[in-house]
């Protein structure tokens, strides 16, 4: 998915959920999920997109634990831009932001708090949180 190579991602990722619903790994099938649908994305298959983000969402709404919750919403808030659902999209970008903001809220250390939010994925919810947000003043 890194690479580009989004075909090549979807058979991987085809792979991997079989063996994670196998193994019973929810939450790795979660995460499978959630990659899963920004190749569909970007190849520009909406509704498969549409399907795995949706069904990643509702695992983690029905309570199956994920080791990163604010990628998945983040992921289905991309998702749903794309397919012009503005406000509902709104609702998991929030939901994303809220994630990051507590888990940094939760690291005493400046430094180390500092570098969290500069994880790619966690900057780049919280500088789409802010552009949004700005366009709504």
């Amino acid at each position: 998915l890194e690479q580009g190579q989004y075909a090549e991602a979807l058979e991987t990722y085809a792979e991997a959920k079989a063996i994670f619903e196998k193994l019973g790994a929810k939450s790795q099938r979660i995460a499978t999920l959630s990659k899963e649908s920004i190749a569909h994305l970007e190849l520009k298959s909406m509704d498969q997109a549409l399907a795995s983000s949706s069904e990643a969402v509702r695992m983690l709404e029905e309570g199956q634990s994920s080791s990163d919750p604010h990628e998945v919403y983040f992921n289905h808030y991309r998702v749903l831009l794309a397919r012009n659902s503005l406000q509902e999209a709104l609702k998991y970008l929030e939901k994303a932001h809220k994630e990051v903001l507590q888990r940094a809220e939760k690291i005493q250390d400046a430094e180390l708090r500092k570098s969290f939010l500069n994880v790619k994925a966690n900057r780049e919810i919280v500088g789409e949180w802010e552009k949004q947000t700005k366009k709504s003043d």
